[in-house]
């Protein structure tokens, strides 16, 4: 009966402690290599939940210029290249794939408020303005991550 009971204590101690251990090691690598998970799931398009996650930081400070759109503005914009003179010295492009006009519309009036560009630069092409792709993004999660208001 003695080492019925140790069996029985030494097994509900290994059920207990691995998971403990398990879990604390997940916490551990989160906190110390944040930027090797991936994106809090905004959408389903990952380029945007991944571009989101980028914005949160470049957005933060004021920007001369905001440059939006889908692809467009993504792939064709380079902000090295623009004159300084025109645009300023800190441009930042929000441009994500897929993105429709009215995407656009809504993450310029998120991003704007934030780092008050003088400048706004919609990038866009004919297919932009219908839905060809809906990415289901939760537009009200996205910003109050771009805000700081959620850690995610």
């Amino acid at each position: 009966m003695l080492k019925t009971t140790r069996i029985t204590k030494n097994y509900l101690v290994t059920l207990v402690s691995v998971p403990t251990l398990l879990m604390l090691a997940l916490i551990t690598a989160m906190t110390l290599f944040p930027a090797k998970l991936p994106a809090p799931r905004f959408s389903n398009s990952l380029a945007f939940n991944e571009k989101a996650r980028w914005m949160r930081n470049a957005v933060r400070e004021k920007c001369t210029t905001l440059i939006v759109g889908s692809s467009m503005a993504f792939n064709n914009i380079d902000a090295k290249l623009l004159p300084v003179s025109r645009f300023g010295n800190h441009v930042v492009n929000v441009g994500s794939w897929g993105m429709s006009v009215i995407d656009s519309l809504k993450m310029t009036k998120i991003v704007a408020p934030i780092c008050k560009p003088e400048t706004v630069v919609l990038v866009t092409n004919f297919m932009d303005f219908n839905s060809r792709w809906d990415k289901n993004i939760d537009w009200n999660m996205f910003e109050n991550f771009i805000q700081g208001k959620s850690n995610l």
